[in-house]
């Protein structure tokens, strides 16, 4: 769970190159295939069901990184999980981008920081580009590309992945 969640904060640190299209056709309806949590007709998501999604998403992303379940992540904190999770004590420039100035990071923070990050208003076309070049996984594309998953359904997808790993281990 804690590799997917530094894909995340990988993603939201460092990916502002990678954009294929400027031009977003936000459709009313994100998926092609039935979600029960979508509010839309045949359980479709809607732009509000993303943008409602995404944010229990970021939500749960933060509870994970906040150690000690103050509702707020310390510098400690996503230093910490930072290091363990790229085995490195010396990626300070990764860890100053993604705590900034905040000796604190309350999810509403984290959520602004997610919303203002250029990978946010990635396209379809966008995501799938990422996935396949520039971290060859070309193998989800069909499925990134047939479920319409665009920049701001990233943090959910990160935290499906999250579930199957972790059931999984009990099987």
């Amino acid at each position: 769970m804690d590799r997917m969640i530094f894909y995340f904060i990988f993603i939201l640190t460092s990916f502002q190159c990678c954009q294929t299209s400027s031009n977003n056709n936000n459709n009313n309806i994100a998926y092609n295939i039935p979600d029960p949590d979508c509010t839309g007709v045949f359980n479709l998501c809607t732009d509000v069901d993303k943008e409602r999604l995404g944010r229990q998403a970021i939500k749960a992303i933060h509870e994970q990184m906040d150690d000690d379940k103050d509702g707020l992540i310390e510098a400690s904190e996503s230093r910490d999980f930072i290091h363990e999770e790229l085995e490195s004590k010396t990626d300070s420039v990764r860890h100053r981008r993604f705590q900034n100035a905040d000796l604190q990071i309350t999810i509403e923070d984290l959520w602004t920081q997610w919303k203002s990050n250029p990978v946010y208003n990635w396209t379809n076309d966008d995501v799938v580009h990422w996935l396949v070049n520039h971290v060859q996984l070309s193998i989800y594309a069909e499925y990134f590309h047939r479920n319409q998953v665009d920049g701001r359904m990233i943090p959910r997808q990160i935290l499906h992945h999250f579930a199957r790993q972790f059931f999984s281990t009990f099987s």
